[in-house]
């Protein structure tokens, strides 16, 4: 699963053609580290705006049970 399918493709490259072989391996090394941190990022953006809804709501709520305390005691 990890790297199997990029060992496939460098093994079916052969030694025939240096340049390709060369140019092949740094552009998959350079798609596959695009790709993770994309993946990478998006997903620390989702855990980050699903933290800010919940710290949202938690606020509001405990405003409004301060707020609450607060009148009783007057």
């Amino acid at each position: 699963m990890n790297g199997d399918d990029m060992f496939a493709t460098f093994y079916t490259i052969g030694d025939s053609n240096t340049t390709i072989k060369v140019f092949g391996t740094v552009y998959i090394y350079i798609f596959v580290s695009m790709f993770i941190y994309v993946v990478l990022s998006l997903f620390i953006a989702i855990i980050m705006d699903a933290y800010e809804v919940v710290k949202v709501k938690i606020f509001k709520i405990l405003s409004r049970q301060l707020l609450c305390c607060s009148e009783s005691w007057c």
